[in-house]
């Protein structure tokens, strides 16, 4: 049963990602009409299920046929981090914890814990959705898949606990994988450029502020990756 669950994810995560290489070029009018579809199912489902936007909506003397495009958002509150924190329960589904899923934990720049529970169909359509940036980056290194990727990043976070849920979920192809080596951004910039070229990657990633200034002392003494 559990080989057949992963197939089907496999074809739900699939099917969301055929159409991620022409999205980007549809017509205005193709792609604010799919904007407002998907806008109307996500008011429709914070009316059933999220008790603040419940709530909110009624307290407004509002229906959720009544937001038919982004521009309604505005209408909706804006929400701010310290109500997110104290009452996460406002903001959660009904019946999220008993449902499969994925719950993680971010503190931002406020360093204030908050919780976010994410269902299935939203990672695998992320998943999906992150064939733009291999498309993007296939102008540059000739393939979307394959290629040969540098992670300043720690072992653990965010990436690791999306990455294992795919995994347990999915039959990820071989020819879809990447060869990837992570680096720890807390180690010296001599010793990033020593493993850098070592390992000859395609594509540099990592946190913008830190790969920014490691490219800069590169250019700055002189070195070459």
């Amino acid at each position: 049963m559990k080989l057949l669950s992963r197939i089907g994810k496999t074809v739900l995560a699939a099917s969301h990602a055929r159409g991620e290489r022409t999205i980007a070029f549809r017509s205005e009018d193709e792609l604010s009409a799919l904007q407002s579809g998907r806008l109307r199912a996500i008011v429709r489902h914070a009316w059933e299920h999220v008790p603040y936007y419940r709530e909110w909506i009624r307290e407004a003397g509002a229906q959720p046929g009544d937001f038919h495009s982004a521009d309604d958002l505005r209408r909706m509150p804006l929400v701010d981090k310290l109500t997110l924190t104290l009452h996460p329960d406002q903001f959660a589904g009904d019946g999220y914890e008993h449902r499969d899923g994925l719950t993680l934990l971010f503190s931002g720049t406020s360093g204030r814990r908050r919780r976010f529970r994410y269902d299935p169909d939203a990672l695998f359509q992320a998943l999906a959705a992150g064939r733009r940036q291999r498309i993007a980056l296939a102008h540059f290194v000739g393939k979307e898949t394959g290629y040969r990727e540098a992670v300043f990043k720690r072992q653990g976070g965010t990436g690791d606990e999306l990455r294992r849920f795919w995994e347990d979920r999915m039959i990820i192809p071989g020819r879809m994988e990447l060869t990837r080596r992570l680096f720890d951004p807390a180690l010296a910039f001599e010793a990033l450029l020593a493993g850098v070229n070592e390992f000859r990657p395609e594509v540099l990633r990592g946190i913008g502020s830190h790969l920014g200034a490691f490219l800069r002392w590169v250019a700055e003494t002189g070195r070459r990756i």
